[in-house]
């Protein structure tokens, strides 16, 4: 009897371990597949790979993967983000599911929704005043992969083209009329990777006149403290815009970025990172633009899950819950690099009393 209860004993201790081991085995499996999906894409996933030579730390990233299950993706109200930039390609297909169409002015070259615009089917082009959203590479792959990061982090957003700038070329006049576009199309949230040396009190107010719409600026390429020094429309005073900087795979502020203790509000990744250019093309880019994409897509993402959020809210959010980074404390507000899996859970639980 005694001897039966030890082999018993025995083969439960073998169970325990070769579970552990199954489990464990099962585990780094997982592990080394994620870190092989991710390898060029340390943004998404940083374990200390190499990105052009150069190693990362582990941690340095937007953190979304602890919530990739936990995202929303039936609900029937889907949130509007207008890429204001070059065209975008349609064709992308990373993007094509994703562009928001006009129902109401079909492709019949008659103005259907009387709104200005003759088939703005797939948005407008105000660099050349016409619906042509996307003419080759050359002028349209700033506004392609800044659309392609934003779906990246949130792929059930809809994206809204409106070209104002033909490749790095555009004026001030048309950068307002495209954001007086996003907003006549319902943009929640508008992604402006793009700034211009002078002032605008008519962008200014544009701006501030619409307080439901979250603006995500980016801090520029420039490297300048913009505690002291202007760009706009990042520059400007306002509860409603959201200004980015760029930092590489060590948290450390990309050479070239803007940057301000007060200036500036957040970090996201920008130096080297994975993203899609016009017909399908990955690459690693660099800069600010890129940067403000990844804001853009959780800001999305966030107001997806709680359509009461105000941008003053996400703002807030996204500042408060930010991976805060030592080399960032007099870079920016937030002292950190955005964190979408603790701005998400803050999000949702965000005027909870009040739902």
């Amino acid at each position: 009897m005694a001897d039966n209860c030890g082999i018993d004993i025995l083969i439960l201790i073998l169970i325990v371990l070769f579970t552990i081991f199954l489990m464990t085995f099962i585990l780094n499996n997982k592990i080394e597949k994620e870190k092989e999906l991710y390898q060029n894409d340390w943004a998404i996933y940083n374990y200390g790979q190499q990105i052009e030579n150069k190693s990362g730390i582990a941690g340095i990233d937007i953190n979304i993967r602890p919530i990739f299950n936990k995202i929303n993706t039936k609900k029937d109200d889907y949130v509007i983000v207008a890429v204001v930039d070059t065209g975008v390609d349609l064709s992308n297909s990373n993007i094509n599911k994703s562009i928001l169409l006009n129902n109401n002015d079909a492709i019949n070259n008659y103005d259907d929704d009387k709104n200005g615009f003759i088939d703005d089917y797939y948005g407008w082009n105000f660099f050349n005043n016409n619906n042509i959203i996307y003419e080759d590479a050359l002028y349209d792959y700033h506004g392609t992969y800044v659309a392609s990061t934003i779906l990246k982090v949130f792929p059930c957003a809809k994206i809204l083209p409106v070209k104002f700038l033909n490749s790095t070329y555009g004026t001030i006049e048309d950068s307002i009329s495209a954001v007086k576009y996003a907003i006549s199309r319902g943009a929640k949230i508008i992604n402006c990777s793009w700034n211009f040396n002078d002032d605008s009190k008519e962008l200014f107010e544009l701006i501030k006149n619409h307080p439901e719409i979250l603006f995500v600026c980016a801090a520029g390429n420039s490297n300048l403290n913009l505690d002291n020094q202007s760009l706009f429309p990042c520059s400007y005073d306002l509860d409603n815009i959201i200004t980015v900087m760029a930092v590489d795979n060590k948290g450390l502020p990309y050479n070239s970025s803007g940057y301000g203790e007060n200036g500036v509000d957040i970090a996201a990744p920008g130096v080297n990172v994975k993203t899609t250019l016009p017909d399908d093309e990955e690459t690693l880019i660099s800069g600010t633009s890129v940067a403000s994409a990844y804001v853009s897509g959780t800001a999305a993402l966030l107001l997806s899950q709680n359509p009461k959020l105000t941008p003053v809210d996400i703002k807030e959010i996204l500042i408060e819950n930010s991976h805060k980074i030592n080399d960032l404390k007099s870079k920016c507000k937030s002292k950190g690099i955005i964190d979408v899996s603790a701005s998400f859970q803050a999000g949702m639980k965000y005027k909870e009393d009040d739902k």
